[in-house]
């Protein structure tokens, strides 16, 4: 068989008496890590250790592996107010629990002829429960029951729900500037303005007025 060493080295192709007298050198234990290989593989190893190792690690991994389970909420369509208010907070519990949540409203006799009242209740908990879970089955019939499963909003979900609550905000256009090559806004006004039949003539009129005046005013002081 081929015997490698406590730190992984190679010690080589040996009987099988040979390898235990190795692994006694080392006061450790020879254990057969690959037995269909030609030739077979050993390793010199604490067996005890390795096994203790082992447990730890897979008792580390179940901890941080949880599965998922499927809760169930049942009601029937005439279920008070106040207790559909309480099972739908069941519901959202178990969604942010990371658990899927199966609701089963139940019809009895005639109750069948009220699937529009079932519906509103089934509409209810997909409101109620719209900030943590979505709905995976819609309300469907099985047998004499209605059913619905949610199962939990993941974390992408959750972004793009906070981003279209929190829209952009509007751009905002600043209005055109009045340019010397634009027109003045005072042009536009619809009311005439005295003098301004031409504006050459609305000019030497004007200069023409205060010619008159400054005669006038010359006169007087004479």
């Amino acid at each position: 068989m081929r015997v490698i060493g406590p730190d992984g080295e190679q010690i080589g192709v040996m009987a099988t008496y040979q390898a235990i007298q190795k692994a006694a050198e080392y006061g450790l234990d020879l254990v057969e890590v690959a037995p269909t290989a030609k030739p077979p593989v050993c390793r010199i190893m604490d067996f005890g250790k390795y096994k203790y190792e082992q447990a730890k690690k897979q008792h580390s991994t179940r901890l941080h592996q949880r599965s998922m389970q499927l809760k169930e909420v049942k009601l029937r369509p005439y279920t008070g107010k106040h207790d559909i208010e309480i099972k739908i907070r069941n519901v959202k519990r178990f969604l942010e629990d990371k658990n899927k949540a199966k609701i089963i409203l139940t019809f009895r006799g005639r109750e069948i002829a009220y699937r529009a009242a079932a519906k509103g209740i089934m509409d209810a908990f997909v409101e109620g429960a719209k900030d943590v879970g979505v709905v995976e089955f819609p309300p469907r019939m099985e047998g004499n029951s209605m059913i619905m499963i949610m199962s939990p909003k993941s974390e992408v979900q959750k972004g793009q729900k906070s981003s279209q609550a929190n829209p952009a905000p509007p751009l905002h256009i600043a209005p055109p500037q009045v340019g010397e090559d634009k027109v003045c806004p005072e042009a536009l006004s619809p009311e005439p303005v005295e003098g301004s039949k031409g504006r050459s003539g609305g000019v030497d009129n004007l200069q023409g007025k205060e010619t008159e005046g400054g005669k006038k005013e010359a006169g007087t002081d004479l």
